[in-house]
């Protein structure tokens, strides 16, 4: 993570301790997405080491999302559905 955290201050110019701010909050929205996925899809979660050194905390969180405990859709797509279809 410390080879993140530097990567991260270079690439978006900003101090270490912004950079640890910014890979918590990702890391965040990252596990409350994969505690929302059912047991079966959960064999997809990033290993930890891919995750920083491919930076895929970088990506957009609706990649992240995927079919819930529920069944229900994730609200984004549920919201995207209604934009699209209202349009």
């Amino acid at each position: 993570m410390i080879d993140a955290i530097e990567e991260e201050a270079r690439a978006q110019e900003i101090s270490a301790d912004d950079a640890i701010c910014y890979l918590v909050q990702r890391n965040t929205l990252y596990a409350k997405a994969v505690a929302a996925w059912l047991p079966s899809e959960r064999r997809f979660i990033a290993n930890h080491v891919r995750w920083y050194r491919e930076h895929q905390y970088r990506q957009d969180e609706a990649q992240w999302q995927r079919a819930t405990k529920g069944g229900i859709e994730p609200p984004s797509k549920i919201k995207y559905l209604t934009e699209v279809e209202g349009a």
